[in-house]
């Protein structure tokens, strides 16, 4: 499991195998005869687990490293808004409860 630089140039030249990112950790690529798969590692040493995020050229380089980063729970990940759960349960006019509130305004 050699670590090399990814490059464009360097995943098209790769022979078969499982390569590493120096810049990236546990972030790899399978070389196999067919196909090449973007893969993470991910999970402490007793519970390890192979991550498929992509085939290449299909997932770019730049494209597979951002997966790569949001996979292993950086802070490129967006986070999830919180308080739109809360708007849209108020707007729709539902109770603190949980259900439906029945509407008693007419338009006239």
């Amino acid at each position: 499991m050699p670590n090399i630089r990814f490059t464009d140039l360097a995943i098209r030249s790769l022979s078969e195998g499982l390569y590493f990112d120096e810049a990236t950790p546990a972030f790899g690529i399978r070389v196999g005869k067919t196909r090449r798969t973007w893969l993470v590692i991910k999970g402490a040493r007793a519970s390890r687990s192979k991550v498929r995020i992509g085939h290449y050229p299909a997932l770019s380089l730049a494209e597979a490293r951002r997966k790569a980063l949001v996979a292993l729970g950086s802070p490129l990940e967006s986070p999830k808004p919180r308080a739109v759960r809360w708007l849209s349960g108020r707007q729709l006019g539902r109770a603190s409860s949980g259900r439906w509130k029945e509407h008693t305004k007419t338009t006239s």
